[in-house]
C-alpha cells in the first residue's frame, strides 16, 4: 500500500536485508456460549485470524454466540474474503453481521460490491 504503515520500511530495504517478525503473543481462550455477543475489529489482512474464529463459532450449532465484525479497508477492492464473509452472513443472519468501513469509495463501485 502506498503510504501504508510498513510500506516505507519495505521500500527502503535492499536485496539481502532481513526483517524479524514474531507472532501474536496472546492466546484467545474461547468456549461455546462464553459470551452472548462478540465484537471484532479487523483491518486489511488482519481479517485472517478473525475469519478462523468466526468460522469456528458459526460451525458449532450448539453455540448461540452472536458476532459483530467491523472490517476496515482502503477501498472495496481491498476487501479480503469478501465473498466468504458475505456467505457466512447470509447463512447466519441472526448470528453474524459484517460492517465494512472504507477509506475511499470510488464512483464505479456500488453498494453491492461491499
Amino acid at each position: 500500500y502506498p503510504n501504508g504503515y510498513f510500506s516505507d520500511h519495505f521500500h527502503r530495504m535492499q536485496p539481502g536485508d532481513s526483517m524479524d517478525f514474531r507472532g501474536p503473543t496472546t492466546t484467545l481462550l474461547y468456549g461455546p456460549n462464553t459470551v452472548s455477543c462478540m465484537g471484532m475489529v479487523a483491518a486489511g489482512t488482519g481479517i485472517t485470524p478473525m475469519y478462523q474464529i468466526i468460522r469456528t463459532i458459526l460451525s458449532n450449532p450448539g453455540d448461540a454466540t452472536q458476532i459483530r465484525l467491523l472490517y476496515a479497508n482502503r477501498s472495496a477492492n481491498d476487501i479480503l474474503l469478501r465473498k466468504e464473509l458475505a456467505e457466512l452472513e447470509a447463512a447466519h443472519p441472526d448470528r453474524f453481521q459484517v460492517h465494512h468501513i472504507l477509506e475511499a469509495v470510488h464512483d464505479e463501485v456500488g453498494p453491492e460490491a461491499v
